[in-house]
């Protein structure tokens, strides 16, 4: 085993045999910078989209099924929620949007003491849980409440520590900083009816201080300055010592309670003789918490790098890892990210990735659209490392191994503690050879007749019915493959007759004549309109009489089943064949987009009636309903009609920013002549249309265009007597 991979034993991947190399694996993993709208299905995407290209981004975080961002100097907060499409619109939906706050947002912690659950601290004390319903797809306030010993006291960092049970914070009253405590229950529940525990004061005295969980330790770190020694206290409830770092000198301080409580003089005290020998001033230095791994990470600006972190063989004991990066880092911050031992540092042009297990440089990596990087999305989601964001667009950060490592780095003796990865392997294998699938056949046989036998572990037990789910789909496609063969000649009536049969079944669905849950029906409508997309497309406009200008009486109710009006379960499922049909015609047909967006509006409004409320409530929902549906107009079969549907759409929407909307969606895709014609035609005040002209033109300067418009742009631009 390297000394390097014997230094990380002691950390977090626990290595075991001399062959696994933590540096040549390294050296086989690649980083995919993706859009992250791309990754995963953000609600309000339009929303974000206008916050990014706004600035002033703060604080960031990327949790799983959540982004959440600050803005205005931490006054605003605001979520973004991973939904299905079909369920992005609902009018009863509630975001966890806070504006305007009096008191700015000094964290939103994410802890795996109650599900789904998220903690806001605020800097005047105030601590709010919400909750995340996974059905109804909506956010609802579970508890608030005044953590601070006084109503003037100021919440400086804070932490949720779950082996404690806990909640930990630094404040300040009066000048003097305090780490504090209350307890929280184990069941949500309980909280709600018994709020949080009394107030304790763990460490008084000290420095301003950012507090992390690590394990079971809380670790409290004075916040560095040149002027200051950097001391780093680790302390459990359980041990009857407090363990201190000062730069990377440990030391032990046994018998630390005073008054049932610590205190930082004592401990500078204790620390005195290490302290003295100290050198001054102090290079700057950046504190960030690896939430993946539990470590804390202390990077200094001349590159040397301090990890924290508990010993894997030594139950209660904490260590420190030290080593060296390039000492023109310029690290602070707002700049950098850090998951899963993977070290993020950005400036305006590029981000630097390093690796925290080897110690050495990854990969630099630039923004997709060659633009400035504004500012860096923090992580705790372990599928990503971290992100950035550019003046357009917020882009995550992906490992991945290279295709030919996937079946290497498994395992070299291909033992396996499981079937299961060795079926994974072999099925990755199956193109290289026909031994693999000689292979396959063999374990099958196997499998059959070991199957009727009691699962001899509850690891087998658990993984049971995904390798039964396996062999299924095997059969399938060799079912698949000897029909393919079979068919010949006959395809064509076999086509013909499919026709019949899907329109039948797609009637049925439209009619309600099925006795099947809603959801049943629109998925076996997706899994139809998937395999068959243009056949659908053709039945599902001549039922719905989409070359007509008017909806008939017979017709409105398979234009409700649609729409889903009237559907019982209305959180979950209501609008999802209105959306799929959006994406069916965007790629196929988009010049029948705005006309069917149109005519689900008027049978909306048919159906919901005229009442003032009511109209308010749901006025333009469809247009705004296609707009968040919709994929990039390079996925259709013609993206210059697509482009001009959903320019359509935008300027339709009753968006006050309609215009606005509709001009940064045609400079997106370039479409100069387009924005001329646009800003030509409407009516716009004097002050909008300079702040349009503005874009345009500083589009056109950044695409290099500028001289190919400058007579369409003299025509723009008023002169003195208009």
């Amino acid at each position: 085993m390297c000394i390097l991979c014997n230094n990380i034993k002691t950390r977090k991947l626990k290595l075991t045999k001399s062959d696994d190399c933590v540096a040549e694996f390294l050296r086989n993993v690649d980083f995919e910078v993706k859009p992250s709208i791309s990754c995963f299905p953000l609600s309000r995407k339009d929303k974000l989209s206008e916050v990014i290209k706004h600035g002033g981004i703060g604080k960031s975080l990327l949790a799983a099924g959540h982004v959440f961002i600050t803005t205005n100097k931490e006054k605003h907060l605001l979520t973004f929620d991973c939904k299905p499409a079909h369920l992005q619109q609902f009018e009863d939906t509630v975001f966890l949007d806070l504006l305007d706050i009096k008191s700015e947002v000094v964290d939103v912690v994410v802890s795996n003491l109650y599900s789904k659950t998220v903690l806001i601290v605020f800097s005047n004390g105030i601590l709010q849980v919400w909750k995340y319903s996974g059905e109804r797809q909506v956010w609802s306030g579970v508890h608030q409440v005044h953590i601070t010993s006084t109503k003037t006291s100021e919440v400086i960092s804070f932490c949720v520590q779950d082996d404690h049970s806990a909640i930990y914070w630094c404040e300040r009253n009066d000048g003097v900083y305090n780490v504090c405590k209350r307890g929280l229950p184990k069941d949500l529940e309980e909280l709600e009816e018994r709020s949080v525990g009394k107030l304790e004061i763990i460490l008084s005295h000290c420095p301003e201080a950012d507090i992390f969980q690590m394990r079971d330790y809380l670790c409290i770190v004075a916040r560095h300055t040149r002027s200051r020694v950097h001391i780093t206290i680790l302390w459990r409830p359980s041990t009857d010592h407090v363990t201190v770092f000062i730069g990377g000198e440990k030391m032990r301080i046994d018998n630390y309670w005073t008054n049932h409580m610590l205190d930082f003089r004592n401990i500078i005290l204790h620390c005195m003789s290490v302290i003295s020998q100290m050198c001054l001033p102090c290079c700057d230095a950046v504190t960030i918490y690896d939430s993946v791994l539990e470590e804390l990470v202390v990077v200094y600006n001349d590159g040397t790098v301090y990890i924290f972190h508990v010993e894997q063989e030594k139950v209660g004991s904490v260590a420190i890892t030290s080593f060296h990066l390039p000492s023109d880092l310029k690290i602070n911050k707002n700049n950098c990210f850090l998951s899963n031992g993977f070290l993020g540092i950005s400036n305006q042009n590029y981000i630097r990735l390093y690796s925290l297990h080897i110690g050495q440089l990854l990969k630099v990596i630039q923004s997709p659209d060659r633009t400035e990087i504004d500012g860096t999305l923090r992580s705790i989601n372990p599928v990503f490392i971290g992100g950035f964001f550019t003046q357009s667009e917020s882009y995550v950060i992906q490992k991945c191994v290279r295709r030919d490592q996937l079946v290497a780095c498994l395992s070299k003796s291909s033992s396996f503690q499981t079937k299961g990865l060795q079926y994974a392997q072999l099925s990755q294998k199956r193109l290289n050879g026909k031994e693999s699938i000689k292979t396959l056949k063999e374990l099958r046989e196997s499998w059959d007749k070991d199957k009727i036998e009691q699962p001899r572990s509850q690891l087998t037990h658990i993984i049971e019915p995904f390798i039964k789910e396996f062999w299924r789909l095997e059969d399938l496609s060799e079912k698949e493959k000897i029909e393919d063969v079979n068919r010949n000649g006959t395809h064509k009536d076999k086509q013909e007759v499919d026709i019949e049969v899907l329109e039948s079944e797609i009637n049925k669905i439209l009619s309600g004549s099925l006795n099947l849950p809603s959801s049943w029906q629109q998925s076996q409508l997706l899994i139809l309109s998937e395999k068959y997309p243009e056949p659908v497309l053709d039945i599902l406009s001549r039922s719905l009489n989409l070359d007509e200008e008017s909806v008939s009486e017979t017709e409105m109710f398979k234009w409700r089943k649609v729409l889903g009006l009237g559907e019982t379960d209305a959180g979950n499922q209501k609008p999802f064949i209105f959306n799929h049909l959006c994406r069916l015609i965007f790629k196929l047909r988009p010049e029948l987009l705005v006309k069917f967006v149109e005519m689900s509006q008027i049978v909306s409004e048919k159906y919901i009636g005229v009442s003032a409320f009511v109209r308010k409530r749901h006025i333009m929902q469809y247009y705004q309903k296609a707009l968040d549906c919709l994929p990039e107009p390079n996925t259709s079969v013609k993206p210059q009609i697509a482009i001009n549907s959903t320019s359509k759409l935008l300027l339709a929407c009753g968006d006050k920013n309609s215009i606005l909307r509709t001009v940064r969606y045609l400079v997106s895709h370039q479409q100069w002549k387009k924005i001329f014609r646009l800003l030509e035609e409407e009516e716009i005040a004097v002050k909008q249309r300079s702040m349009f002209i503005y874009i345009l033109v500083t589009a056109l300067v950044k695409n290099g265009v500028l001289t190919d418009y400058t007579d369409q742009l003299s025509s723009l631009i008023p002169n003195w007597q208009k």
